[in-house]
């Protein structure tokens, strides 16, 4: 009678043991989903960031103010990036805003032509020029835009199936 007690006592706890453990797994897994929320969180701030400096430098007319406010914040950002993203990603982000801070020192140059051109009725060739290569560089930085939210694409996903190792920086 001891033995049959003793048995179904293991049986039971060894029921409460599996369950504790599904207990702990489903903890485990909110948990991970609470860091990818958080991830995404961090991450979509640093995306939107990069977009607005892109708006802000390639926009007609040009506001040095809110360009500086973004750049601001896009410097931020890029600090914060070196952490949340894989290398590709990270490098991308970068690049976009190494393009954008050119197209700012460009028309940089351009309000110093404007300012030394002042007095002639007519601007120089030089001013015409410079206009134009601002517009190719906001172009093609404009146009590279969607190509940035394809490359994030993967690392903002908030869904990340077991055990799928896609190179992403998400922990699974």
């Amino acid at each position: 009678m001891i033995g049959r007690r003793q048995v179904k006592v293991t049986e039971e706890q060894a029921r409460i043991t599996g369950r504790q453990a599904d207990i702990m797994d489903h903890q485990v897994e909110v948990e991970r989903a609470k860091l990818r929320a958080d991830l995404y969180d961090r991450r979509l701030a640093v995306f939107k960031a990069c977009q607005a400096y892109v708006r802000e430098t390639t926009s007609v007319p040009f506001d040095f103010e809110a360009s500086f406010e973004t750049a601001q914040e896009i410097s931020d950002r890029l600090e914060e990036a070196e952490f949340l993203f894989a290398g590709d990603v990270r490098n991308e982000i970068r690049e976009v805003s190494k393009r954008a801070d050119a197209i700012v020192k460009e028309r940089i140059i351009l309000l110093q032509l404007a300012s030394s051109e002042a007095k002639r009725l007519m601007p120089s060739s030089k001013y015409y020029q410079q206009k134009e290569k601002i517009a190719n560089l906001a172009n093609a930085l404009r146009d590279e835009l969607p190509g940035l939210s394809q490359i994030m694409g993967e690392e903002m996903r908030l869904y990340i199936p077991r055990g799928n190792s896609r190179g992403d920086s998400t922990p699974s």
